[in-house]
């Protein structure tokens, strides 16, 4: 098979069981399992994103922030959705 279809089975696994995880996680809250699954990437990320030589980011800065703060509390709403009620239900909402 090609590559491609193991990573994307990978990453179709990974996102299936996501909402498993999330629910065995009941003694944490969902501000800080946002905060994990936002600083983990963050500290693998941040020397490729503070490369000087060949910048990430180039101009609009201003709706880059906004969209990454939408997508911030997005991803705080969405945990607290899979907290207090079924993973079905908080998939179906979330994609709809």
């Amino acid at each position: 098979m090609n590559k491609a279809i193991y990573i994307l089975l990978v990453a179709a696994i990974i996102a299936g069981v996501n909402g498993l995880l999330i629910k065995q996680m009941s003694s944490m809250t969902a501000g800080s399992i946002a905060w994990f699954r936002a600083i983990v990437p963050l500290t693998f990320l941040l020397p490729v994103l503070l490369n000087k030589k060949d910048p990430v980011f180039r101009g609009h800065y201003k709706k880059m922030l906004f969209a990454s703060s939408v997508n911030a509390v997005r991803l705080f709403l969405y945990l607290i959705a899979f907290i207090f009620t079924s993973i079905g239900n908080a998939v179906v909402l979330f994609y709809s």
